[in-house]
């Protein structure tokens, strides 16, 4: 990582706060449309909280494939990128309009 993004992920580390308003403007970047720079995004979230052999554990998925669909070049499939989400969600312990998403993942 260069040291903008240690930085960044380090901010999110300390602060659970910071780290839930970043996922919520992630998320609303990607359902703008804006793909490639929230997917960093997300994968400054994922090395901040709950890191990939979590993630690849939740998601069934190998943890190269998470790096490279977390990356500015990432091409990640609708139902991949949810099965991210959900799982990061699941281990903040946070919820879409009152939905328990921890079993979920």
């Amino acid at each position: 990582m260069n040291k903008s993004k240690d930085m960044i992920v380090q901010m999110l580390k300390e602060d659970h706060e910071l780290l839930v308003s970043y996922l919520a403007e992630t998320l609303t970047g990607l359902f703008q449309g804006e793909i490639r720079t929230n997917l960093v995004s997300l994968r400054n979230i994922v090395n901040a909280s709950c890191g990939f052999p979590y993630l690849a554990k939740k998601t069934e998925l190998h943890e190269k494939t998470l790096h490279r669909i977390l990356s500015t070049g990432g091409n990640p499939t609708s139902e991949n990128l949810f099965s991210i989400v959900r799982a990061i969600m699941a281990h903040q312990g946070l919820k879409v309009q009152g939905i328990d998403l921890s079993q979920a993942a």
